[in-house]
């Protein structure tokens, strides 16, 4: 763009017109704002490349995490919902409802192991106050 203005004002000095004439003042004065937009688009050119490198850094730390979290090898079952525990066997996402809270255990709905959910008095105290 910086390329492209420079061109520009070599045509408006080879039209040899005079620097005292109102042509010459509006003809430069437009040189000066474009070179001003063309500043402006570069320093936002650069200060966008920063960000899209900052973006790319946190995406793939969000991706380490989600990794470390939500890891999951070979999982045949239905995995798009919100989890709150993992099959110790075969590393399958479960989601647990109210009813199996109430039996304290289910089995995992891909390796079909039976998994036991211990609470402390505490949390079953607390669990009821929140059905209230």
């Amino acid at each position: 763009m910086k390329e492209k203005i420079a061109y520009l004002r070599g045509l408006l000095e080879g039209l040899d017109i005079s620097p005292d004439t109102n042509e010459s003042k509006i003809y430069n004065a437009i040189a000066a704002v474009l070179d001003e937009i063309a500043a402006t688009v570069e320093e936002l050119a650069e200060e966008t490349g920063e960000l899209y490198e900052i973006v790319d850094e946190i995406d793939e730390d969000l991706g380490d995490l989600e990794s470390e979290i939500f890891d999951q090898d070979d999982c045949d079952c239905d995995c798009d919902q919100e989890y709150f525990s993992i099959c110790p066997s075969c590393q399958c996402k479960i989601l647990i409802d109210d009813e199996n809270l109430l039996f304290s255990g289910m089995d995992c709905p891909d390796c079909g192991e039976t998994l036991e959910f211990e609470f402390e008095d505490d949390d079953i105290d607390e669990f009821d106050e929140e059905d209230e």
